[in-house]
């Protein structure tokens, strides 16, 4: 995989973790149904979580300076800067 794709790939991936995460609270905050609250934030959790390690995982094994990116970009402005 090209390293401008990876880039892509993982970007658009913390993008969409960070949707499931505003979700998550979402559902926390106007779910009445308190055990279909907790499976939903339960399922998304895990969804969140393999997004989050699986997936992008297996992007930055391949490409580490995405990582170092990454970490870079989390470290200096406490978010990663998608472009």
């Amino acid at each position: 995989m090209d390293i401008e794709v990876a880039r892509h790939v993982v970007k658009t991936a913390f993008r969409s973790s960070s949707e499931l995460t505003n979700l998550y609270a979402f559902i926390n905050e106007h779910c009445d149904d308190e055990a279909l609250k907790e499976s939903l934030k339960s399922s998304l959790a895990q969804v969140i979580a393999d997004i989050g390690y699986n997936f992008n995982k297996k992007i930055t094994d391949i490409h580490p300076e995405v990582q170092e990116e990454i970490d870079h970009s989390i470290e200096t402005y406490g978010f990663l800067i998608r472009q």
